[in-house]
């Protein structure tokens, strides 16, 4: 039996469309991304990451509100 290491990545879906489109622009560009694409990415990255936290509290207050139902 023969051990193989392995990576394991777990992203939200903002994550994954980041990921998969910065590379894809990355290497398209040749490592160089026209400064208006530069700074669509980070507006959108910004975005991104708002989103994230938006849904965060949301998934934080569905849970206290799970929680204060079962103590009635």
């Amino acid at each position: 039996m023969e051990t193989t290491n392995v990576e394991v990545q777990i992203r939200t879906i903002a994550m994954d469309f980041w990921a998969s489109l910065e590379h894809k622009i990355y290497y398209k560009y040749n490592k160089e991304i026209p400064g208006h694409m530069l700074d669509e990415l980070k507006e959108a990255a910004t975005m991104a990451a708002g989103l994230d936290r938006k849904m965060e509290r949301l998934h934080r207050e569905i849970i206290e509100i799970k929680h204060a139902k079962k103590r009635k």
